[in-house]
């Protein structure tokens, strides 16, 4: 194993409720960036953001099964968001598939619900922090709005809950871009771990722009790929090695306060 992830940001505009588009969109985009080890999709990448519940999908649904496919096809993990409907709710949910066939997810944990977007009125919110190990690699999942909340982002002591790498999928309007910016470089530089930051480009069905911005920050907060306002990708190569050396020499993490989440 040689402590390295070749990752590819998709930076994909979304065509909002058109899944057979969106995913002939996203395999292109992919084609772009071979050989891949990880590949990072938008949040609801096959309908957009809010495009209504009727959207939401099965586990064994045609989305999860497409990722899988691409995963497969292109032997490399590929992580993307969708609507999930299981046990009568609906959640915002982060897919990862790996070309084994496994299959991970994470449920968005903070619902947006400001400036006229009410995702909390129609679904249900994640409990669960989902930390999965990839190539030698802990990577943890997050979705948009999670970005805004440090403590539920943060890098923990114990192995179980500690990561290499956060990676946030997003639908992040152009009105609040600066603090996407930001704060994906503040969870850099906290939890000494590379943030990686996917968003969407385009206008959706709601008439919300967004401006793309993705971007790929190491442990210092020194940005690695800043992708513009297109629709565009881009490859990053993380080092494991370089980051268990920084952590090494500034061992920041142990001083780090405790928790208790509700």
């Amino acid at each position: 194993m040689s402590g390295l992830l070749r990752c590819g940001l998709i930076q994909a505009e979304t065509r909002w409720l058109d899944p057979d588009a969106n995913r002939a969109n996203l395999a292109g985009l992919m084609d772009q960036v071979p050989g891949c080890d990880l590949y990072v999709l938008p949040e609801t990448c096959m309908y957009g953001f809010l495009a209504g519940p009727d959207t939401a999908e099965a586990m064994d649904g045609d989305s999860v099964r497409w990722f899988s496919a691409q995963a497969r096809l292109r032997n490399g993990a590929v992580a993307g968001g969708i609507l999930l409907r299981e046990d009568q709710r609906i959640f915002n949910r982060m897919i990862v598939a790996k070309p084994d066939s496994a299959i991970e997810h994470y449920d968005k944990r903070h619902l947006f619900a400001h400036g006229g977007e009410s995702e909390s009125a129609g679904y249900s919110r994640g409990i669960q922090r989902n930390r999965i190990e990839w190539m030698g690699w802990r990577i943890d999942l997050q979705i948009c709005y999670d970005l805004r909340f440090p403590v539920w982002c943060r890098n923990n002591a114990s192995r179980h809950s500690r990561f290499d790498v956060q990676m946030f999928i997003a639908n992040w309007p152009s009105a609040r871009i600066d603090a996407w910016t930001s704060l994906l470089k503040a969870r850099a530089i906290e939890n000494q771990a590379y943030v990686i930051g996917v968003n969407r480009v385009g206008h959706d069905g709601n008439g919300v722009e967004y401006p793309g911005c993705s971007v790929a920050f190491d442990a210092n907060g020194q940005c690695l790929t800043e992708l513009g306002d297109q629709q565009s990708t881009a490859t990053v190569e993380l080092n494991l090695d370089e980051l268990q050396n920084l952590r090494s020499k500034l061992p920041f993490l142990p001083d780090r306060d405790r928790f208790d989440l509700a």
